[in-house]
């Protein structure tokens, strides 16, 4: 679920209040509780909190029936937003969505159960109640900056990234800034914005391979390079004789390697996680080695999608061999 909130506090107070919220829903028993697949080590995560965006999970291993899973949502909702008010802070109903994930499964074939006929209220300070909208599971919504859908792909982000390039694009045309200029504003203010949340998507490698090829050739008269320079050339980096061009698949690997190596094996909630989902990917392989070391063509039908299965991906497709503890 994403819940808009708004608060009357300024921001430090806000921060404060925040986590005061926190343990008081934690300690009423509500939120999710993650079971490592191996060590069987309980992890408990209410969602993800920032400033005043959040996204609550709602997933208990004990529930099997869509209602009951929809009820205990409700709870939880409901009971977040009067925290909220009672801080002088308000949900915004029209800020607010929310996902119901089930699957179905058809001759061994698994998909997503599509369910309509439920609806959810959040509370609002004047003890009424305003409904808030679901979205199908393939609808991207912007969290934190990051257009993402559960169903994950990205592709709603991939598009808008896309649609930025395409603005600046535009916009430097009409300036008609020398080519030194235009270099300064492509790499120190467009692709900066490019890979915000880059090393977060769960995109396939192939989409990314080619979605700024047409944009690519648009920029580079910009940049004072020739139109008919080879692709290869032109994302090479200079110091092998390239014009330097960034890759957006090259780049997202280098988001994801840094992700993994800031948040592997530390001592916080989303290190757990990603043990977790490292453990979980290694028994849906069968496999006792390292899941990142096999080939990606021959074991990778193997696994759902999930974030590390496209490291796994990149790490493959780029020939890096990653040495883990």
């Amino acid at each position: 679920m994403g819940l808009g909130q708004g608060n009357r506090a300024a921001p430090p107070s806000w921060i404060q209040m925040s986590a005061v919220m926190v343990n008081v829903y934690k300690q009423l028993g509500l939120g999710t509780d993650i079971h490592d697949p191996i060590t069987d080590e309980i992890i408990h995560s209410m969602g993800a909190m920032f400033v005043d965006d959040l996204d609550l999970y709602t997933w208990r291993e004990v529930i099997q029936d869509p209602l009951d899973l929809i009820l205990q949502a409700q709870k939880e909702m409901s009971q977040w937003s009067l925290l909220l008010n009672a801080t002088g802070g308000a949900l915004k109903p029209e800020k607010c969505f929310w996902y119901l994930l089930d699957y179905t499964c058809n001759e061994g074939e698994w998909s997503y159960a599509v369910h309509s006929d439920f609806n959810l209220f959040v509370n609002n300070p004047d003890r009424s109640k305003s409904s808030i909208k679901q979205e199908g599971v393939q609808t991207s919504k912007k969290t934190l900056g990051i257009y993402d859908s559960p169903a994950g792909g990205n592709q709603g982000h991939l598009e808008y990234i896309h649609g930025k390039l395409m603005t600046w694009i535009t916009r430097m045309r009409n300036g008609h800034l020398p080519s030194h200029m235009a270099w300064i504003a492509y790499k120190l203010q467009l692709w900066p914005g490019l890979c915000y949340g880059l090393g977060t998507m769960t995109n396939d490698l192939g989409v990314t391979e080619t979605i700024f090829d047409k944009a690519d050739y648009e920029t580079m008269p910009i940049l004072g390079v020739a139109r008919t320079v080879k692709r290869e050339l032109r994302m090479l980096h200079t110091t092998f004789g390239g014009f330097g061009l960034f890759h957006l698949p090259t780049e997202q690997l280098i988001c994801r390697i840094n992700m993994l190596l800031q948040h592997y094996h530390k001592s916080t909630a989303l290190s757990k996680k990603l043990d977790a989902s490292f453990r979980y990917l290694q028994l849906q392989l069968g496999t006792p080695q390292n899941p990142l070391t096999l080939p990606f063509e021959k074991w990778g039908y193997l696994t759902p999608l999930s974030w590390v299965k496209m490291l796994w991906h990149s790490l493959d497709k780029f020939n890096i061999q990653l040495q883990m503890k």
